[in-house]
């Protein structure tokens, strides 16, 4: 018999799930919808997106130059508060730009804080090899790939505390 899942656990998988469904179908819109209306997403090389809004307009700029496809999975989390779980998941992921066709492949791991009442991310941190892809231009910036920091904190590093994340090449 199968181990059941704790409640942190669920909300993570419910998060990649609903997360890559929306990436996969290039739907900003539903990607949008997995934030929190105070959420700060700030994509490397680029200046804060603040809420669901510009979130939306800042994902919709990278599905207009790449078709993405990728595959979130667990590999932790924890209840940090009664009001938010910290979770850790691998993401594998792929582009293909439309400008020339150029095919790309990445890895991350994806820290999120999430609110158990409301399944929205409040923080999403992303660390991948995306440089390739940014420095050739295919993207331009690659906000699937944000981060959301305190100002001028720097990332103290993968599986760390997801209030000072900050994008890490």
């Amino acid at each position: 018999m199968p181990e059941a899942m704790s409640p942190a656990v669920e909300v993570v998988r419910s998060m990649c799930e609903r997360y890559a469904s929306a990436v996969n179908a290039s739907d900003s819109v539903a990607y949008s919808k997995l934030f929190t209306q105070d959420a700060i997403r700030i994509p490397p090389g680029s200046e804060p997106e603040y809420g669901p809004d510009q979130i939306r307009q800042g994902e919709q700029a990278d599905y207009d130059a790449a078709k993405w496809s990728i595959r979130s999975t667990p590999i932790d989390a924890l209840q940090i508060a009664e009001d938010w779980i910290y979770g850790i998941a691998h993401l594998d992921g792929a582009t293909t730009a439309y400008a020339d066709g150029a095919q790309s492949s990445f890895q991350a791991t994806k820290e999120d804080v999430a609110s158990p009442k409301t399944n929205l991310w409040r923080m999403v941190d992303r660390k991948a090899d995306v440089e390739p892809q940014i420095r050739a231009g295919y993207l331009g910036r690659s906000s699937n790939h944000g981060a959301d920091v305190g100002p001028g904190q720097p990332h103290p590093g993968p599986h760390s505390c997801p209030y000072s994340s900050k994008y890490v090449e």
